[in-house]
């Protein structure tokens, strides 16, 4: 999912807001890579496939075929895997949204979808996915570290959500409200968000960004059929955003 953040026309903590927009067959291009650490070491594996890859893109169609083949748990959950390291959170999302339904006690796929939410942004529920994670594994140091991941950059949304309250009044214009909507996107505030947006839309009734965050606050709320209705006003109402076309794709496809 992908959000609009006037500081960045797209959301490079991804945009759209958030969002992620993410589509969930797409790329997810965010702001959200914590350069410290490398992907290998946050997420959970599967057993290991006795094939070596070594390029990455080589891996996502190697693990793609042994899917398909074999739709196991073991084979979607190493495909989750080779997706995050291939930088296509969107696409990890839809493979462990299912195995976590399927398998409700596997602590390595609540690790993988707390590690996939936050690089999509979605940090409040990737804080409740990497303690659900250690509730089911107490041992599980991967989940622990990534909690603490989570939390950071939730705290880091939260300061700069503070810092933007300090704009004056007379100053709130429509980029300070899209701008404060991909905050509360990102922290889960989504009742919030959409009322941030309406600031926007007092000061432009046809901002395409703010009309990307409304959908992706509605995508969040679970409330696909609003969400299309509002990317496609920002498609009409910008008819070359690339942002708006992935998040109606992603809307549509749920």
């Amino acid at each position: 999912m992908e959000i609009s953040s006037r500081q960045d026309t797209g959301f490079r903590p991804r945009t759209a807001v958030l969002v992620t927009a993410v589509c969930l067959l797409l790329a997810v291009p965010i702001v959200f890579l914590v350069g410290s650490h490398a992907r290998s070491e946050r997420i959970a594996e599967a057993p290991a496939s006795p094939a070596v890859v070594s390029a990455p893109g080589d891996a996502v169609r190697q693990y793609e075929d042994a899917a398909r083949r074999d739709p196991s748990p073991e084979n979607r959950l190493n495909l989750s895997m080779a997706y995050l390291q291939a930088h296509a959170p969107g696409r990890a999302l839809a493979i462990l949204e299912a195995l976590v339904r399927e398998e409700p006690g596997n602590a390595p796929v609540w690790n993988n979808l707390c590690v996939a939410h936050v690089e999509v942004r979605d940090l409040g529920n990737a804080i409740l996915e990497c303690r659900r994670a250690i509730a089911l594994s107490p041992g599980f140091q991967r989940a622990r570290n990534n909690l603490a991941w989570a939390m950071q950059e939730s705290a880091a949304e939260q300061a700069s959500l503070v810092a933007l309250e300090r704009t004056p009044q007379a100053a709130r214009d429509g980029q300070f409200f899209i701008q404060k909507s991909a905050y509360l996107i990102h922290l889960g505030r989504y009742d919030d968000a959409i009322v941030a947006l309406h600031g926007a839309f007092a000061i432009d009734p046809k901002d395409p960004d703010a009309a990307i965050n409304m959908g992706t606050a509605l995508m969040l709320k679970h409330s696909p059929e609003e969400a299309v209705s509002w990317f496609r006003k920002a498609v009409a109402w910008s008819p070359d955003s690339q942002l708006a076309k992935n998040d109606l794709a992603w809307a549509e496809g749920r």
